[in-house]
């Protein structure tokens, strides 16, 4: 009778292996996945400081990101009505990242408000790039 020859790898190692091989791309794939995940889920938030009224009859609103992602503001609409002329609305800077705060001057008579009367409330409503609308309604004193 012959003697089987084994020269080959245990199968019990060869189970160990593959197990710690398989564990290690599964950590690996979760760790890229994670390293993606706050690019495609961080959220728009933004948050009214402060707002009044110029002495110039111009309304100013000071605006905070406090989402997870940066912010543009593309239109600002006041008592729901856009802009009649361009400019109707200045803003310092269009892009706003998370933790930062900027001042948008409106100038009413630019959406068709020539006078601020005192105790209407005017409805500013700020549009993002995303399509989200941030509202905040103010009573001029």
């Amino acid at each position: 009778m012959s003697v089987p020859n084994n020269k080959g790898i245990a199968p019990s190692l060869v189970s160990i292996l593959l197990i710690a091989i398989s564990v290690t791309i599964a950590v690996a794939v979760v760790m890229w996945v994670y390293a993606l995940l706050p690019a495609y889920t961080g959220y728009e938030e933004i948050s009214i400081v402060s707002y009044g009224f110029l002495p110039d009859k111009k309304i100013y609103v000071t605006v905070k990101n406090t989402g997870s992602r940066p912010v543009t503001i593309t239109n600002v609409l006041l008592n729901k009505k856009a802009q009649e002329e361009q400019s109707g609305w200045v803003l310092s800077q269009s892009h706003i990242n998370p933790g930062e705060e900027v001042t948008i001057t409106i100038d009413p008579s630019k959406f068709g408000i020539n006078h601020l009367f005192s105790g209407v409330s005017y409805e500013i409503t700020l549009e993002t790039s995303l399509g989200n609308k941030f509202t905040v309604v103010i009573r001029a004193s």
